[in-house]
């Protein structure tokens, strides 16, 4: 029997960061069935959609009615981005119990996503947080340009930290490191990696990959060696942040899978189930923007 050090968790986040940039609005009614049918694959954690202005981001302009459909399960996490306390709000009443709060560690790309700096956006988190807390929804904090940001370029790791540390203080339940522009090398991920650790035990962060470069299974690889289990991926490498120009797709979830398990880790997840899902989300992309198998 494998160890749970050997168990790779993996969180899809297909419904949401994979499907924001397709022009063609999805009906509520598939986006239900690709998130059944991720979940069945084996998937225990999706990020299914984002509680955004709908003028912003038309495709997940149907949040709550997603939200209503879904199955929920006691075995199966679904969170969503929450930017605002109006979009918390309406998160709330919809019955959302894990939230995604989002800030870069660049202060360029910050302004640029959600139009505040970032210590403008940790004071509306904190605002925020009280309201999770009276209504016990769970944390995760991501970290948008973790590693280089569209605008400015590298990132310093310390400047990484110090947003770490901001959200650490306000009492997140986990930590997300975003390679939000798909920059990275193996090289940037253990220099960072490396001064995270003398702060941040692995077991409490995750990594989160775009694929622009084609580097993100080896800087996932470079991750896993160092200690990290969590990583979070988009099936058929759906994806790309709407204010991050010229950033591809995250790393395939089906890649993930494939790789570790033929290393001897255990997912969960059935790669003939996430074919299924796969082929049934690209009958409603346009072909010339539908997903590449990878596996």
């Amino acid at each position: 029997m494998k160890s749970v050090i050997d168990r790779i968790s993996i969180i899809e986040v297909g419904p949401r960061d994979g499907l924001q940039n397709i022009g063609k609005f999805i009906p509520t009614e598939i986006k239900c069935e690709f998130v059944k049918a991720l979940v069945e694959s084996g998937i225990r954690e999706l990020e299914v959609t984002s509680f955004v202005s709908p003028k912003n981001i038309p495709q997940l302009s149907d949040a709550e009615k997603l939200m209503s459909m879904l199955d929920k399960r006691d075995d199966v996490v679904y969170s969503c981005l929450v930017p605002t306390v109006r979009g918390l709000e309406r998160a709330i009443r919809v019955g959302v119990k894990k939230v995604v709060f989002f800030v870069g560690a660049s202060n360029e790309f910050n302004v640029r996503n959600l139009n505040a700096n970032i210590e403008e956006t940790i004071s509306n988190f904190k605002i925020m947080k009280k309201i999770c807390e009276e209504n016990r929804i769970k944390i995760k904090g991501s970290i948008s340009t973790a590693f280089y940001c569209p605008f400015r370029g590298y990132v310093n790791p310390e400047d990484v930290i110090r947003v770490m540390n901001m959200l650490n203080d306000m009492g997140v339940d986990e930590i997300i490191l975003c390679d939000t522009a798909g920059y990275a090398t193996p090289k940037d991920v253990e220099i960072l990696l490396n001064k995270v650790f003398k702060y941040y035990k692995p077991e409490s962060l995750g990594l989160h990959m775009h694929n622009t470069y084609g580097f993100a299974i080896a800087c996932v690889y470079k991750a896993f060696e160092m200690g990290i289990r969590k990583f979070e991926a988009s099936t058929g490498g759906l994806g790309g942040c709407p204010n991050a120009p010229g950033a591809t797709g995250n790393v395939a979830t089906e890649i993930l899978v494939n790789f570790f398990e033929k290393m001897g880790f255990q997912t969960g997840i059935s790669l003939i189930d996430l074919e299924k899902a796969l082929d049934m989300i690209n009958e409603f992309i346009e072909k010339d923007k539908k997903c590449i198998r990878n596996m």
